[in-house]
């Protein structure tokens, strides 16, 4: 199931904790972005995801995937760009297909500082011990369970890239 969050219902559904996403498109100055990181077989590896934000951001929605024959999702935590009162939703439920449905959105009329590298969320996944390095495990941005979108305190759609980003496992 796809969700879609309109305009009419964004505070609704906001101060609810349930809203989970719009579409979206691209522009080089803002993006949301999985970190590589690097990480050993057996071991935890924590995957940040960040936002170069304009300043006028309030939500961002979004689903990664990943493949859970090398990677195990273990937990997630809100990044250090969420302020308290903000929403911080997490779909785990296909976790164990490899894909993660997410939603962040800061309190009504509040904004992500202008700037990049603004941390929304870390993921913590277990590299399976079978996994022969040196390799790249991708972490991807898709639509399904959560449409990709980063949007305003209106519920506005903004343009942002969404940039894909790797374990390497040694």
């Amino acid at each position: 199931m796809k969700w879609n969050l309109t305009k009419s219902l964004a505070t609704s559904l906001a101060l609810a904790g349930l809203a989970f996403g719009l579409p979206g498109a691209a522009l080089a100055q803002r993006a949301v972005r999985v970190v590589n990181v690097s990480g050993v077989p057996g071991g935890q590896v924590n995957v940040a995801v960040e936002l170069d934000a304009q300043g006028n951001e309030n939500t961002a929605a979004f689903s990664l995937g990943f493949d859970p024959s090398k990677l195990v999702y273990v937990s997630s935590t809100a990044g250090g760009a969420l302020v308290p009162g903000s929403i911080f939703s997490i779909n785990d439920t296909s976790a164990a297909t490899g894909v993660l449905g997410v939603l962040l959105a800061l309190p009504v009329n509040q904004v992500f500082a202008a700037g990049t590298n603004r941390q929304l969320a870390v993921f913590t996944f277990l590299v399976n011990g079978a996994v022969v390095g040196p390799a790249d495990v991708a972490i991807n941005f898709t639509d399904t369970p959560v449409l990709r979108e980063v949007a305003s305190v209106d519920a506005e759609g903004l343009s942002a890239a969404f940039v894909n980003g790797s374990v390497k496992v040694k």
